[in-house]
């Protein structure tokens, strides 16, 4: 997981995150009381994506 904390001045702050099962990914946030996580989504470099999409052009 990938997580980075924003602090505002030692007073308290916002974790973000990122989970992912290798291919879907979802961000998570945590203000100190709950957590809130978005629904999944896939990231792909234009790279990755050429050679799986008919649809891509140079």
């Amino acid at each position: 997981m990938f997580v980075n904390y924003e602090s505002n001045n030692d007073i308290g702050g916002v974790l973000y995150g990122f989970v992912t099962t290798g291919e879907d990914w979802e961000m998570i946030r945590y203000d100190g009381n709950c957590f809130l996580v978005t629904k999944k989504f896939t990231a792909m470099f234009i790279c990755q994506w050429k050679p799986y999409s008919g649809e891509y052009r140079d």
